[in-house]
């Protein structure tokens, strides 16, 4: 076999090969099947409109328990300076971050005397950016009467085990 040959028969495998990977592929869940969400998610789903993921959020309230994380969304959204007031009055334990909605969730960091809630959302939201929620730590009855605060449009919660960084935040466009 001269060597001209060799290297034809060895691209025509090599072509045979490759297609055969690709037919492979394609019937694996991976790429032939929508990906199921990874862990836990707070937020508007695509398609979802305010008041289904309002009564969404409600629902969550109702069967929460214990201690855990919730994404509190304000009627309006907020300035940095009136987020900051609003949260200051809510007397959450701990509030992790920041939502926008047009932008990644902002991690927030606790307050340090002589330090205000107020000073650090200014100092952490971006500028000319409002703030349409928080994502908070606190147990599930303080996150229930909060429910009938005017200046609240929908609080969702987590499972009780859910852990800050293991969960997707997605924004919610308020009506």
């Amino acid at each position: 076999m001269t060597a001209a040959r060799v290297r034809k028969v060895l691209a025509l495998l090599c072509t045979l090969l490759i297609i055969g990977a690709v037919i492979m592929a394609s019937f694996d869940d991976r790429t032939s099947k929508p990906m199921l969400k990874n862990g836990d998610v707070l937020g508007q789903d695509t398609g979802e409109s305010y008041s289904q993921y309002q009564q969404r959020a409600d629902h969550s309230l109702v069967g929460a328990s214990g201690t855990s994380w919730a994404m509190i969304t304000f009627a309006e959204p907020l300035s940095a300076e009136r987020a900051g007031a609003l949260v200051e009055q809510l007397h959450l334990k701990r509030v992790g971050g920041a939502v926008f909605a047009d932008e990644k969730p902002q991690a927030l960091p606790e307050p340090v005397a002589p330090e205000t809630r107020i000073e650090v959302f200014e100092r952490w939201t971006p500028p000319a950016k409002n703030i349409v929620g928080v994502i908070a730590y606190d147990d599930a009855e303080l996150f229930r009467g909060l429910a009938d605060n005017p200046q609240l449009g929908a609080i969702e919660v987590l499972p009780q085990g859910a852990a800050w960084g293991r969960f997707g935040v997605r924004p919610v466009a308020v009506d």
